[in-house]
């Protein structure tokens, strides 16, 4: 039986399982796994041919509707604007592609594809963004 250890390191929580253990039908020596926690940091909503970006305590940020479409099918990032048109971040898709990731004044929030997309289609009103810790 493998022994857990758990630890943390700029916001992430690692944790080390030992002795080798069986991952896919290979054996590992030592599996690191990173879990970075998220809070619930504002929210989002369609306004008009805009995506609104609230977060909380922070302030109102956009990006327009027809700029989401290009970084969920994975052919670039885009800027996000503050509301009187200045960049201040980055949309991107995460590696696996469930998360829309957004870099707004150096800190890094989340926020679920499937709900980005029913947001998009007008099935949800709005949907949360998520800091991550």
């Amino acid at each position: 039986m493998g022994v857990l250890r758990a630890g943390g390191c700029n916001g992430l929580t690692w944790r080390i399982t030992s002795p080798p253990e069986v991952c896919r039908g290979k054996v590992c020596g030592c599996s690191r796994v990173f879990v970075p926690s998220v809070e619930k940091a504002g929210r989002f909503w369609v306004e008009g041919e805009n995506i609104v970006i609230y977060l909380d305590g922070i302030g109102s940020f956009q990006i327009r509707r027809a700029q989401v479409i290009p970084v969920l099918l994975r052919l670039g990032d885009e800027v996000i604007r503050d509301r009187v048109g200045g960049a201040v971040g980055m949309m991107s898709l995460s590696g696996r592609g469930k998360g829309v990731k957004m870099v707004i004044r150096e800190r890094l929030y989340v926020a679920p594809v499937r709900r980005v997309k029913r947001v998009l289609e007008g099935k949800e009103k709005k949907g949360a963004v998520f800091g991550v810790v």
